[in-house]
């Protein structure tokens, strides 16, 4: 019989890593309505879609960063 063998299995732990972004950041992006002005308005409206585009934008990004840094602590664990 081999020595290795002789032996019964130490039963190995598991640790599980949960990670959850940030709420806000899994919330959903605000879109400025359509107020049916006039023709006018619609430059207007598209700047500010835009702008909200460019803040939906913003969350991703920060939730990317999030995301790299949840993965750098795990892997210093």
């Amino acid at each position: 019989m081999l020595t290795a063998c002789s032996t019964a299995p130490t039963d190995p732990s598991v640790e599980y890593r949960v990670w959850s972004p940030p709420a806000h950041l899994l919330a959903d992006c605000p879109v400025t309505p359509w107020s049916g002005g006039d023709w006018a308005e619609v430059v207007e409206l598209a700047q500010a879609r835009q702008a909200d585009l460019a803040r939906c934008n913003a969350d991703k990004r920060a939730l990317r960063e999030a995301l790299r840094e949840a993965r750098e602590t795990f892997r210093g664990l």
